[in-house]
């Protein structure tokens, strides 16, 4: 499992509130997860923070950034599918912060 994490969730900042509350819960939630099932060797649980990208929430949440100036949804990818590929065998209960 890859869970999507968020950077307000993982350093948390005033005014992103219930949002960084559910985001670090993701993260709390996945780490224990991957603990409680660290003995399934073909299970792994990771959470992946891609940091800023242009999605439909970041244009309501940032209206005046251009999206132009940011990587789009196709360019995660590659770290979700390493996080998925057999090359990330040994990565689990992870928090992994992506630069793009």
């Amino acid at each position: 499992m890859v869970f999507t994490g968020e950077t307000h969730g993982h350093r948390p900042q005033a005014y992103w509130g219930g949002y960084a509350v559910a985001k670090s819960g993701l993260e709390t939630l996945s780490r224990i997860w991957a603990d409680e099932l660290d003995s399934n060797e073909n299970l792994r649980i990771n959470t992946l923070i891609p940091g800023q990208v242009a999605t439909t929430l970041r244009a309501r949440t940032h209206p005046g950034l251009s999206p132009d100036t940011l990587p789009g949804t196709d360019d995660l990818m590659p770290w979700y599918l390493y996080l998925m590929g057999a090359d990330s065998r040994a990565v689990r209960g992870q928090i992994v912060e992506c630069r793009i």
